[in-house]
């Protein structure tokens, strides 16, 4: 679920209009992440290994155990005759992605270094100008392309980040301090800027002929320094909603003659709004695509996310039996140089 849609906050303007319009022309639901406030690194291991980060010695990041050529979705596409950029406009040896990044399929990787000039929001490159990187890559590169990018702009903390004294929305109840309010405005600024890039990116899409598929996930709720005791009052500390970000799947109108998502999905059983655990993300793309074929691991993934679709260490799992086969299935394919063969069968749900 979006922060901004809680029912504290009134809008004086509707700051992901741009977003929604995206999630009624394409598919989404909500991605249950292995951090609250912070760890980008932690999810995106999950998304593009398969590997659930809190099962293993996560501190300070799960990227510390890729230490040599790994297994991804980025390397199954690359596999495929894919080109393979990334994108961060942040520097690279924050969280070793400059290291990591290869080992994990990436062909080329494009940190700030690789921006001219670019314009700045809040002292970091701003997500127009990380946009408008990602439009030069589909330019400039050959097709296929399984294009990756993160991006920075909304980055904490967010005290008088973009507007000094900002102030965006009413509260249901007198809750937040002038000081707390600037925080949450700022964020809010910040996401409004993502929400409206990311329709302009799709917009960009739509004008090329090369069918394409775009895949959108939040990597963590944010961190909101002394605001923070606004998930406690939002109850965000019931059950798993401080783990919950959304996550958006959306395809081009050149590639609707031939793929029709909802079908699809449908074929993936996974219906509008499911809620899934974010190390499934990467598997349920590559079924999506056909691309999973032969792979035995993400076939696995694929079917485990049919019968114990959110498997994490805050709470009970699903299916317990299922959770203790996925954990021995992980360490194998972490730390073995010999991976198992075959693959314990998901439970028929």
């Amino acid at each position: 679920t979006e922060l901004s849609d809680e029912p504290f906050f009134f809008f004086f303007l509707d700051i992901l209009a741009p977003y929604k319009l995206l999630k009624v022309e394409g598919f989404h639901g909500t991605l249950v992440v292995p951090n609250y406030g912070g760890g980008t690194a932690n999810t995106e291991f999950d998304v593009l290994t398969g590997l659930y980060s809190m099962y293993i010695n996560p501190s300070p990041t799960a990227f510390r155990h890729v230490r040599k050529p790994f297994p991804s979705v980025a390397s199954v596409f690359r596999e495929n005759g894919y080109q393979t950029p990334a994108i961060h406009p942040g520097h690279g040896w924050v969280y070793r992605r400059e290291r990591v990044y290869p080992r994990l399929g990436f062909g080329e990787f494009l940190t700030e270094k690789r921006f001219d000039a670019p314009e700045l929001k809040g002292g970091l490159i701003a997500d127009r100008a990380a946009f408008a990187k990602l439009r030069e890559v589909f330019e400039t590169r050959p097709s296929p392309s399984f294009s990756y990018m993160v991006t920075i702009q909304n980055h904490t903390p967010f005290e008088n980040r973009f507007e000094r004294g900002a102030r965006n929305f009413t509260q249901a109840r007198p809750f937040l301090s002038p000081a707390e309010t600037d925080i949450l405005s700022n964020y809010f600024i910040g996401a409004a800027d993502t929400a409206r890039e990311l329709k302009l990116f799709t917009d960009f899409l739509n004008g090329r002929p090369e069918p394409t598929l775009l895949v959108f996930y939040g990597d963590h709720l944010p961190s909101l320094g002394p605001a923070m005791r606004l998930y406690d009052e939002l109850g965000f500390n019931k059950g798993l909603k401080k783990y919950e970000t959304p996550f958006l799947f959306w395809r081009n109108d050149a590639s609707k003659q031939f793929f029709n998502l909802e079908k699809a999905m449908d074929s993936c059983c996974v219906r509008r709004g499911d809620k899934l655990s974010a190390h499934y993300l990467g598997a349920l793309t590559l079924e999506l695509l056909g691309l999973d074929g032969g792979l035995l691991f993400f076939q696995y993934l694929n079917a485990l996310r049919r019968t114990c679709p959110v498997l994490t260490i805050y709470g009970p799992p699903a299916n317990a039996r299922a959770a203790a086969d996925y954990h021995t299935v992980l360490y194998n394919r972490l730390k073995s140089k010999t991976p198992l063969l075959t693959l314990p069968s998901p439970p028929v749900s």
